[in-house]
């Protein structure tokens, strides 16, 4: 990765780690509802699956 990337790469980082925060403590929350909401979508859509498979 070159200097110039770098220098652009960080900043972009920082920034989607910043976006909408106050204070640092209520980013963890952000991702751990974030990370919440996706495993019961998923969960959701493993039962959904299983209730198509018709019972022999």
């Amino acid at each position: 990765m070159s200097r110039r990337e770098k220098r652009w790469i960080a900043p972009a980082a920082h920034c989607a780690a910043t976006l909408r925060t106050r204070l640092p403590w209520q980013r963890g929350l952000r991702r751990e509802a974030f990370v919440v909401r996706r495993r019961a979508a998923e969960i959701a859509a493993r039962r959904l699956a299983l209730r198509a498979i018709p019972a022999a």
